[in-house]
């Protein structure tokens, strides 16, 4: 789900590839992003839709990666910085992609373009995207429905590959929202869902949590208050740097948990229990909850002891071995259900 107000954690650990001079920007001048290979969709609405990965003609799983709330690029190169592009996805080791065994997808954002979008911005920083690209409509999508719909129109281009054997959905943050709105969908376009920094109900819940552990009464006002006036159709235009359309439709009108309950596909549940963003109280809600009212539903839910809000640990990066252990939980006729931590 999510959390507009938390992910300059995910800016902050934007990795930097190499680039030689060249005269156009291509994923093949950056060492970091050789081989990746582009493909371009149009919605039914006329917005461009990029698909981005690293795939074969071999038919394996595809790993299908829904970033998170910023309306950024995948993957940003600046024009005053030639020798740098920026990730804003989980990006997997060479070791970790040998290991899955299987494409690697990254859904880009409806009318977003990787190497292109806030190339002209003189940082790459939260700022200078709230600033040059911020979500509406038509840059990004503002909505769950839009977000999950354009989701669809690519996810069922991958289904129609030959190469494609079967779809692994992994949301990160409000990605998490849109794979499970994904899930919910008639017709399921998924195999299996895996939910990193994003399982929970309302975030106006987590909202709430926060004030809590501080101890700040006013605060956990404030939170019921503010909820108040979106039930009662008078919420301010922005909430929090967002349009208040975003938050009636991803934390009034849905939730995860809301959606979860519309899906049966095997899910996998990665959340770290110092995220300072969501608050592994949701994770622990999320799983009970699917635990208890879909028993016979797969489920894996990974409490990582230190991490954060993407998996971050004192001893390390969790987040690529999360992936491949989904991965390999997904492929092998999963049932029951487990909890881990550590």
């Amino acid at each position: 789900m999510r959390r507009p107000f938390l992910l300059a954690i995910i800016v902050a650990g934007l990795l930097a590839f190499a680039k030689p001079a060249a005269a156009e920007k291509s994923f093949a001048d950056f060492s970091g992003l050789a081989g990746l290979e582009r493909t371009t969709l149009t919605s039914s609405q006329g917005d461009r839709l990029d698909i981005i990965r690293y795939s074969g003609r071999q038919r394996l799983p595809a790993v299908v990666v829904i970033p998170g709330s910023l309306c950024a690029p995948v993957f940003a190169s600046l024009d005053n910085a030639p020798g740098e592009a920026f990730a804003t996805v989980p990006l997997l080791t060479d070791a970790e992609r040998k290991s899955l065994n299987a494409h690697v997808i990254y859904l880009e954002r409806r009318n977003i373009v990787s190497l292109e979008t806030m190339s002209s911005a003189p940082e790459f920083s939260i700022e200078q995207i709230f600033k040059l690209s911020p979500c509406t409509d038509r840059n990004g999508a503002l909505t769950l429905e839009q977000r999950v719909a354009d989701s669809l129109t690519q996810i069922r281009w991958l289904r129609k590959q030959e190469w494609v054997e079967s779809v692994h959905l992994v949301g990160v943050s409000e990605g998490s929202d849109v794979a499970a709105g994904v899930a919910a969908s008639a017709g399921s376009a998924a195999d299996s869902l895996m939910l990193i920094g994003g399982a929970g109900p309302s975030q106006f819940s987590d909202f709430a949590v926060f004030a809590r552990r501080q101890g700040d009464v006013s605060g956990v006002s404030a939170v019921f208050s503010d909820l108040d006036q979106f039930l009662s159709s008078s919420a301010p235009e922005t909430y929090k740097g967002y349009s208040s359309k975003r938050w009636q439709s991803f934390a009034v009108h849905n939730s995860v948990l809301d959606l979860l309950s519309r899906s049966s596909n095997p899910l996998f549940i990665a959340h770290g229990d110092k995220d300072e963003n969501v608050p592994v109280s949701s994770a622990d809600l999320a799983a009970i909850e699917v635990m208890r009212k879909q028993p016979g539903r797969a489920t894996f839910y990974w409490s990582v002891v230190g991490g954060d809000h993407m998996l971050e640990t004192p001893k390390g990066p969790r987040l690529g071995q999360m992936i491949v252990q989904y991965l390999k939980w997904a492929t092998s006729a999963p049932s029951g259900r487990t909890f881990k931590a550590d």
